[in-house]
């Protein structure tokens, strides 16, 4: 007859004691890769919100060099519109001559004094 301690030792281990389970080691590479990302996002959203906050200003710019000062002031009437300007009536009335008057020779000089002035407008202090 067979010995049922060696029958049955396999079947009745004493309980492996307890390891520490240590950190792996690509962990921090992870949470480096990860923590890199989240800055590189940030920081695009960060420089994208700069690059909004400056488009009316490159858009004054860029009506006071254009070809067509009419075209020109239309743009920079819906601007002051858009932005809620807080124009002088001089500043509006000679808006107004350039957009409905007859064309001249002296409107670009008048648009571009006038995007000048809208510039200092939309900077703050």
């Amino acid at each position: 007859m067979a010995d049922p301690h060696q029958l049955l030792a396999p079947l009745i281990e004493p309980p492996l004691p307890l390891v520490p389970v240590l950190p792996s080691a690509t962990v921090w590479p992870v949470f480096l890769v990860v923590g890199a990302v989240l800055l590189a996002a940030l920081t695009m959203v960060v420089a994208w919100l700069l690059w909004r906050r400056g488009a009316p200003r490159r858009a004054l710019r860029r009506m006071a060099r254009m070809d067509n000062p009419v075209q020109a002031a239309h743009a920079l009437a819906a601007l002051a519109r858009e932005r809620g300007l807080p124009a002088t009536g001089a500043w509006r009335d000679a808006l107004d001559r350039v957009r409905f008057g007859a064309p001249e020779a002296g409107h670009a000089k008048t648009m571009a004094r006038l995007c000048a002035e809208a510039l200092t407008l939309l900077t703050p202090g």
